[in-house]
């Protein structure tokens, strides 16, 4: 019997490497401490400036990888993707992200992390056939696979970049996180004629 996959979600990766990513690093946690909301260490309530300087290479970069999607994707020519909103979250211990979330406002989503220790917190995202859980329960698996599992977590690495829909419900796992260290970029797509 052939099993073939419909309906399907996906997650796009690559690695960006910045010429700029130390000073970025360090522009980016004087941000998070402007934002100075207390229990909430983002600016995810205050989207960054898209136009600031210092983020020209990563939304350069970002944005080429939206358009490299949208292609892949099959999505039509007469459009492409650039990027609507960003923000930057600093550590694992931020309760913002931790709750199941997905960003209306968007087309495609993307989280970059230029700082990512082996053990911090994993991104975990949710399958939106939310009743398959019902009837595969968890003592009848042997082996996950993308047929059967209701989430799958991805372990961030340093550099590297994840693409999916913004319709994907995610959340970062913290109490799967044996480290703080840890800073993710994240950002949504809308689609213009271009």
């Amino acid at each position: 019997m052939q099993i073939n996959p419909i309906f399907s979600s996906f997650l796009a990766v690559e690695n960006i490497e910045l010429d700029n990513k130390t000073e970025l690093i360090k522009w980016s946690k004087e941000e998070i401490n402007f934002d100075g909301t207390t229990n909430y260490k983002s600016t995810g309530s205050n989207h960054l400036n898209i136009n600031e300087p210092i983020l020209k290479e990563l939304t350069q970069k970002i944005e080429q990888g939206f358009n490299n999607l949208h292609k892949q994707l099959g999505l039509s020519t007469k459009h492409k993707q650039t990027i609507s909103s960003m923000w930057v979250n600093d550590g694992s211990d931020n309760v913002a992200i931790e709750a199941p979330h997905r960003h209306v406002d968007g087309i495609l989503s993307a989280v970059y992390w230029p700082i990512a220790d082996t053990n911090c917190a994993p991104l975990t995202f949710i399958n939106p056939n939310n009743q398959m859980s019902y009837v595969f329960k968890s003592n009848m698996i042997e082996t996950m696979n993308q047929f059967n599992s209701d989430r799958v977590n991805l372990q961030p690495q340093e550099n590297q970049c994840v693409y999916f829909p913004s319709w994907l419900w995610h959340y970062v796992s913290h109490v799967l996180s044996k480290t703080n260290n840890r800073m993710s970029f994240a950002f949504n797509s809308e689609a213009v004629i271009g």
